[in-house]
């Protein structure tokens, strides 16, 4: 719910990586050793998602220096591709569709509404809500007014292509964190 009034990125993002940890953690008192594997997978959906919004979050802060929503006004069209990394990789978070986060928030609210509906639905509803702190940003950020921000530069960008192509990649097929789920699996024994 804090989400909603979040004033500055990195609360957004904190907000929406302190959503995923609550998923991980109801998972987690869920019996079973599905259990188990779900929180597995969770935890690399994590991984992809926390990496893309860290990524688009540094290279705003190192050219903007702020990063309140005043600040953060028109930014979307000097530096689009680590405005998108920041977007789709907190979406992630939230288990927005087609976001690396999806797969493992969709069989998680499965998994919990078999037991009982009512945690699934008070996290849907959270993930829903804190979404629209994301839909606020979105519009700050590609807002039609000018910014001053400086253009990105080409390592920023090349590290936000390649944030985005995994997330992305993970969104579209997340059966391919199964092998190293597995493992992982089989290493805690």
């Amino acid at each position: 719910m804090a989400a909603i009034g979040a004033t500055t990125a990195g609360q957004l993002w904190g907000y929406a990586a302190l959503h995923d940890w609550g998923l991980i953690i109801v998972v987690l008192a869920t019996p079973g050793v599905q259990s188990w594997t779900l929180v597995l997978f969770l935890f690399g959906l994590r991984v992809v998602s926390m990496f893309t919004a860290a990524a688009g979050l540094e290279t705003l802060d190192q050219h903007l220096g702020r990063l309140d929503f005043a600040s953060l006004r028109g930014v979307g069209s000097r530096m689009p591709w680590n405005s998108a990394a920041f977007l789709l990789g907190g979406l992630g978070l939230l288990g927005f569709p087609l976001s690396a986060g999806f797969a493992g928030h969709w069989s998680a609210l499965q998994q919990m509404a078999a037991l009982d509906w009512r945690p699934a639905a008070v996290v849907l509803l959270a993930s829903g809500v804190a979404v629209f702190g994301f839909v606020r940003i979105a519009r700050t950020m590609f807002d039609p007014q000018d910014s001053l921000a400086p253009r990105e530069r080409a390592a920023s960008i090349t590290v936000a292509i390649i944030a985005l192509a995994v997330t992305i990649t993970i969104g579209v097929a997340p059966q391919l964190l199964n092998t190293y789920v597995e493992r992982a699996l089989a290493a805690f024994g």
